[in-house]
């Protein structure tokens, strides 16, 4: 008997990030760089899908509307399950497409992807513009739990900001956000009681540069101002 060698003929990749269309990370030029290699050989498709984030625009690409297949000139919309963790929701999603270097690149359209605005943003760095880079954890207000202080690095779009999360229900599951200072890059932030007055204060250092460190004094405690 002689063995059969089967090709690969049809190749799908998922990713979050593909060349100068969405990157911020070395996935990008892996996914890029292996998809327009396997591209090259004749009989062989590679598609690869990503989202549309809120920073990308396709108006004046190559990008068009995928049409329904089963209607012809009317756009592919379909409507997904995409549950939150307190509730049902269902979403409606829409495609875009283009050859690019011999390969089909779609793009998901979702409101939870054009309401990002970088590829790693999650949750309130979206609101704050911050490239939140140091954390420190600490009973900041001494009632007995433990709270969360960070600051923005050298990556924020907005003014640098540093922020204080107070956890308000002990076990975590309600916090308070208290803005601290405006200006001042924070980096390696460690939490200590550096004045020896029993409460927990903030040293932090900027990302590089002349910038002196800075010594945050814990003025929660006993009412002080």
């Amino acid at each position: 008997m002689v063995a059969q060698k089967n090709s690969v003929k049809h190749i799908w990749m998922l990713s979050r990030e593909y060349g100068d269309l969405a990157g911020a990370g070395g996935i990008k030029d892996v996914v890029s760089q292996l998809s327009k290699s396997l591209a090259r050989w004749s009989g062989r498709s590679v598609h690869v899908v990503l989202p549309l984030y809120g920073f990308m625009s396709v108006g004046g690409t190559t990008f068009k509307v995928v049409d329904d297949p089963l209607s012809p000139g009317r756009k592919l919309s379909l409507a997904v399950d995409m549950n939150l963790p307190d509730k049902k929701a269902s979403e409606s999603v829409t495609f875009y497409h283009a050859l690019l270097d011999k390969v089909h690149v779609y793009l998901v359209d979702a409101k939870r992807f054009s309401d990002k605005k970088s590829v790693y943003t999650y949750t309130k760095e979206e609101e704050t513009g911050q490239d939140f880079h140091s954390l420190a954890v600490a009973d900041f207000d001494n009632d007995g739990d433990v709270d969360i202080f960070s600051g923005g690095g050298p990556l924020s779009t907005n003014e640098i900001e540093m922020f204080i999360w107070e956890n308000k229900a002990s076990d975590g599951s309600l916090w308070v956000e208290h803005p601290l200072i405006k200006g001042k890059m924070c980096h390696e932030a460690v939490a200590a009681d550096v004045d020896g007055d029993g409460d927990f204060d903030i040293c932090t250092k900027p990302w590089k540069g002349d910038d002196l460190h800075l010594y945050l004094e814990n003025k929660l405690i006993d009412g002080k101002k």
